[in-house]
């Protein structure tokens, strides 16, 4: 099992940058957004993965995107004050 999660993250991150927002954009599930700084992560839930996606003040521009499997990676999220689970605009 956590070798087809592996495989959906590299197949993912195999995407480019706008076939990834293209993916999150309709089938992602918007889980919340961590503020922290300069920067912004909205982390979603993609099919069987979660994938984090940081950008810079204000969203305009994407900084990096991340995919992981492990749920233990949640807790920094829910453990976080500035942890939002409103719709981003």
């Amino acid at each position: 099992m956590n070798q087809l999660k592996a495989n959906a993250c590299t197949g993912f991150l195999s995407l480019s940058r706008e076939e990834q927002m293209d993916q999150l954009q309709s089938e992602g599930i918007y889980i919340g957004k961590l503020n922290a700084g300069e920067s912004t992560t909205l982390l979603y839930q993609y099919q069987t993965i979660y994938v984090e996606v940081v950008y810079t003040v204000h969203r305009t521009h994407v900084e990096s995107v991340h995919c992981f499997t492990d749920t233990a990676i949640l807790d920094r999220y829910l453990s976080s004050s500035g942890f939002d689970t409103h719709e981003p605009v």
